[in-house]
């Protein structure tokens, strides 16, 4: 599991990316974790799935992670 953060809104969140469902050490396929509890806590309430959107504050979201 790697940690970064994103800014949304104006706002920092702690993000996590993990290899889900087949482990081929491929992040890139596999979606984005986004704390907005804060809670410390990865559960798949916070998953935003790899090419969905996340519509948060008014705005559209779409995270892309690179290899």
């Amino acid at each position: 599991m790697l940690k970064g953060q994103v800014k949304i809104a104006g706002r920092d969140f702690d993000v996590y990316i993990a290899d889900s469902g087949y482990n081929d050490a491929d992040f890139s396929n596999d979606g984005i974790f986004i704390e907005f509890d804060r809670d410390e806590r990865v559960t798949r309430e916070e998953l935003v799935a790899h090419d969905e959107f996340l519509e948060h504050t008014g705005g559209r979201f779409q995270f892309k992670i690179q290899r």
